[in-house]
């Protein structure tokens, strides 16, 4: 075996250790974090896609990883919610539905929170791979022990599939535009219209795909006729992926009018321990610096933002900084604020910025690759200092996990 070989065995063999660690870890979350709020209905309404939709024709999830959870609660033999006589069905609420759902069903509610649960474990895995494919191995154990993504990904709702679905696109199009094969623009496509079928927040992406190569012509001072096709081919496949997701349902443009209505409408946020009657402009950027690990921060920032580190790939970074900066204007500009939960797609950027600051200090060895070794031991530890229950987790700066509830709330805390 040569040593080229030998390291690249090496290096496989540790993206698996820590994929493995991850899925585990969640697993074991999966059977010892509460209910929360969203997800008897989440899980309810999975069921109803493959049931003809509930008794009062409101479909309130969006479709794809709805139709994955729901596959695994007909194959665990769940059925209809028994509905008490004297309520109209058609009058149900939809959280209500989803509480007759899941505690008056033939299946014990354990059983089908489970495994509801446990289904997006394999999206897990497709997220960490997106990672490991577009940032190494110094990004991959970021994402595999960010205790964000660990707390999402034990839970039964949209924001994980959303981020793995995000994530995907995005490094298989800066696959696809880094001299990949021809057919990875269009997977980058058909993962976008996934993701468009998880939440409504994906309708970045192909405005991703247009910015990220209209930067590249405007550096060449030229248009690039391959990449003028391999943006046409991915919008084109997204929007295929998008109808044949939602046309079963036959609620696209509800589903989309719903949202928007939803993101325009102010309500009440909770930051630093008082409430924003209307929301507040800064809430996602001051969530971000309260619940991102310190070393996450500073490394993810600096590796997004120092072309230097990136020689080799320069549009690998052009499509993170653009992915990252349209997803954060985004969010500053809706007053729908209940949790870093909307912006998790951000996360697996961020430890792509810091896979790439963190293997530029390994490159400097000596006490550089001691830095290096360290933040990412920083890392470890905060995230697993917040177990069982990383979705209160908070960095140092701000008191740790044990200050969570005083100086944010909702699904930052818990939303049981």
């Amino acid at each position: 075996m040569s040593a080229v070989t030998g390291r690249r065995v090496k290096s496989l063999a540790a993206a698996a250790s820590l994929a493995a660690t991850a899925l585990i870890t969640c697993l074991l979350l999966i059977r010892t974090t509460g209910i929360t709020y969203d997800e008897p209905s989440s899980l309810a309404f999975s069921w109803a896609y493959w049931n003809g939709g509930p008794p009062n024709g409101v479909i309130e999830y969006p479709p794809v990883i709805s139709y994955l959870r729901g596959a695994v609660l007909l194959a665990l033999g769940a059925e209809a919610p028994r509905i008490p006589a004297q309520l109209n069905p058609a009058s149900v609420d939809p959280h209500a539905y989803g509480q007759f759902f899941l505690f008056y069903n033939r299946v014990p509610p354990e059983r089908l929170l489970f495994w509801g649960r446990a289904a997006g474990l394999l999206l897990l895995g497709l997220l960490l791979a997106a990672v490991h494919l577009w940032g190494g191995l110094f990004a991959l154990a970021f994402a595999a022990l960010d205790p964000n993504l660990l707390a999402h990904a034990s839970l039964a709702t949209s924001d994980l599939p959303l981020t793995a679905f995000f994530a995907t696109s995005l490094a298989l199009w800066a696959w696809a535009r880094g001299g990949g094969p021809a057919w990875a623009a269009a997977a980058a496509g058909a993962m976008a219209g996934l993701a468009l079928g998880s939440k409504a927040t994906a309708a970045l992406l192909p405005v991703v795909f247009v910015l990220s190569e209209v930067w590249t012509w405007a550096i060449n001072r030229r248009v690039d006729r391959k990449g003028l096709m391999a943006v046409l081919s991915a919008l084109a496949i997204c929007l295929i992926v998008v109808v044949l997701a939602y046309l079963p349902t036959g609620g696209l443009k509800a589903m989309f009018m719903y949202r928007a209505a939803q993101m325009g409408d102010p309500a009440p946020s909770y930051l630093f321990g008082r409430a924003w009657p209307r929301g507040h402009a800064l809430y996602f950027p001051a969530i971000l610096m309260i619940k991102t690990t310190l070393p996450l921060l500073v490394l993810g920032v600096w590796g997004l933002l120092d072309r230097r580190l990136w020689t080799k790939v320069e549009n690998y970074r052009r499509i993170a900084l653009t992915a990252t900066a349209l997803l954060l204007l985004a969010a500053m500009s809706v007053r729908f604020q209940y949790g870093v939960r909307h912006v998790l797609p951000l996360y697996p950027l961020l430890t792509l910025g810091a896979g790439a600051a963190a293997a530029e200090l390994w490159r400097r060895r000596g006490v550089w690759r001691l830095a290096a070794g360290a933040a990412l031991a920083w890392h470890m530890a905060s995230s697993l200092s917040s177990l069982p229950h990383p979705l209160a987790y908070v960095n140092e700066a701000f008191g740790g996990p044990k200050n969570a509830w005083h100086i944010v709330g909702d699904s930052n805390v818990d939303w049981g």
